[in-house]
């Protein structure tokens, strides 16, 4: 039977809090419960939210990206239409292209059903282990409810039938074609009808009622056997209504509604919260997740925590971690809009520069996407970019090994950079040459990026760094990526 090997999320780093927001929108709509939420910066969406995440998820595993036989996403965010952004992360993180590779869309049941999708095939016995992901950074109407409610957050779980911490159990859905939100293409917004309480009854409550029912009776359990309930948040009251009105324990969701701190997250949001039930739960406490998404219904399972649970405790942020003070930086309501790319100022002139042909993109995919270096033969350094002659003087070999770049290091010198000439970027941030792990070359070994996520101040001679993926911009209406540092807090598991 399938079951959960390891897991991880990522939440953003900047909030804004819902009385911002009411300053600017003082009849505006109010997304009950919510008291602030996440927002994916300038460089972030679904595809580096993804990507961070299952990078935790494979370290709470302990597996490799070469183990996954699978990757399925779940988003209703992506910023295409007809190209694939689950193949964008699984070159990201290293996975195999002869695997099993799928987008899940038309909701926000979308996450739950990749993860369900993926268990599939862990019980079919088609894969070993399977990758599965709900991602989402939806945006609504200035003024809107949805603008209050809308966060962003990313969940990934590593799927398998041997050694799992958790095991699912029976399932159900209840699918309809209600629905009080939608958008369409070439739309940016989610449409509602502007009745919140037609939504909550009739859609959300209505769904996940009959499906939670539904698993309760065919899994012969009740309420009082639930320890924890993660279920989908589009606000911050009506899951604890549902949870009220079923009779469930009330202590069950008690670890598990999140979106008071970070708002609806869309197809990650049950899996957000199935992740924090699970950093609490101990063997043999049941969990019953279940998710919604309007125009499509819900999906309701069970998962019991098995006996493995707490060996792997040590090995992943809790997600508790990304609610405290110094996980988050506070943005007012103007500068959210501009993140949202609604306020805009004439730019300097872009350098000029050659567009990105698709052979170009796809020569140096493993090398600019993929993080892959040459390693030199001869004297084991390390080069990045990749090059035809070996950088340390005294070597000059021509024969490499094809190799994974590490991933953190060490600042080694660091500059302030006050001028930007391309969007999404904002100055001043600082920039840094860093010496990756590894063999202590001369030479190799070294990268020059932007730093994100990290104050001025802290940026320091022989401070840690870690490479993480993000937006670079985007041209032709392609996204392009790259990576910038982010400085590794000192008490990061794994670190």
């Amino acid at each position: 039977m399938a079951g959960i090997i390891g897991y991880g999320v990522t939440i953003p780093k900047k909030r804004i809090s819902t009385k911002s927001i009411a300053k600017i929108w003082p009849g505006g709509g109010i997304a009950a419960g919510i008291k602030e939420k996440s927002v994916a910066a300038e460089d972030e969406d679904i595809v580096t939210l993804a990507v961070e995440a299952s990078f935790n998820a494979l370290k709470h595993a302990g597996l490799s990206a070469s183990d996954i036989g699978a990757l399925y996403l779940g988003t209703v965010s992506s910023q295409y239409i007809d190209k694939s952004s689950a193949i964008l992360i699984a070159e990201a993180i290293g996975i195999s292209c002869d695997v099993k590779i799928a987008d899940f869309g038309g909701s926000v049941r979308a996450g739950s059903a990749a993860f369900l999708g993926c268990a599939g095939l862990i019980d079919s016995k088609k894969i070993k282990y399977g990758l599965a992901i709900g991602a989402d950074c939806q945006a609504g109407e200035m003024g809107s409810q949805l603008e209050t409610a809308y966060g962003a957050g990313a969940a990934a779980f590593i799927l398998g039938a041997d050694d799992v911490i958790a095991e699912l159990g029976g399932c159900a859905s209840q699918s309809t074609s209600l629905n009080t939100t939608w958008r369409v293409a070439g739309k940016d917004y989610v449409n509602f009808y502007d009745d919140a309480r037609f939504h909550r009854t009739a859609g959300y409550f209505t769904h996940i009622k009959q499906a939670i029912g539904k698993c309760l009776a065919e899994t012969n359990l009740k309420p009082e056997d639930i320890s924890y309930l993660a279920v989908s948040q589009p606000d911050g009251k009506s899951p604890v209504d549902v949870a009220k009105s079923l009779k469930f324990k009330p202590e069950a969701a008690s670890f598990t509604i999140l979106s008071p701190m970070m708002g609806d997250v869309g197809s990650a949001s049950s899996l957000i919260a199935l992740a924090a039930a699970l950093d609490n739960a101990r063997p043999d406490e049941k969990i019953l997740v279940a998710s919604y998404g309007s125009g499509a219904g819900s999906d309701a399972f069970i998962v019991t925590a098995k006996e493995g649970i707490n060996a792997k405790r040590g090995r992943i942020t809790p997600v508790q971690n990304y609610f405290e003070e110094n996980s988050k930086q506070y943005i007012e309501y103007i500068q959210y809009e501009k993140i949202k790319g609604r306020l805009k100022s004439q730019a300097l002139p872009e350098p000029m520069s050659s567009v990105d042909s698709s052979p170009s993109l796809w020569r140096d995919k493993d090398f600019v996407f993929g993080l892959m270096a040459l390693k030199c033969s001869k004297c084991g350094s390390i080069n990045f970019p990749r090059r035809n002659i070996c950088v340390e003087k005294d070597c000059r070999s021509r024969q490499f090994e094809k190799v994974p770049l590490p991933r953190c290091g060490v600042i080694e010198t660091f500059f302030h950079q006050y001028v930007v000439y391309l969007d999404p970027e904002q100055a001043p941030f600082p920039m840094c040459i860093a010496r990756l792990a590894g063999k202590q070359e001369e030479y190799g070994g070294k990268v020059t990026a932007m730093m994100v996520d990290s104050p001025m101040e802290d940026v320091k001679v022989g401070a840690k760094v870690e490479l993480v993926l993000r937006r670079h911009g985007i041209e032709n209406d392609i996204v392009k990526y790259g990576y910038k540092f982010r400085l590794i807090k000192e008490d990061k598991v794994g670190g």
